[in-house]
């Protein structure tokens, strides 16, 4: 049993710094990095790109419920 379910959580982090945004740049037709790193900044609006509330992926996640992540 799971308590959450994610699908192609992409936006995990705001930095847009993950290597798939250059390893997918010439496929990636929905999300490009610059158009992620605008809606980062816009969202952002100056505020610490890491904060763990805005980028889950440097929150402390122990105690988080049991997920399922799917990517592709």
């Amino acid at each position: 049993r799971f308590e959450g379910a994610l699908l192609s959580p992409r936006w995990v982090e705001m930095t847009t710094t993950a290597a798939s945004f250059k390893d997918n740049a010439e496929t990636d037709l929905l999300f490009p990095e610059a158009s992620a790193q605008t809606a980062s900044d816009t969202y952002m609006q100056g505020f610490d790109l890491k904060h763990p509330i805005a980028s889950p992926l440097f929150a402390d996640l122990a105690g988080f419920p049991t997920s399922f992540i799917n990517v592709g």
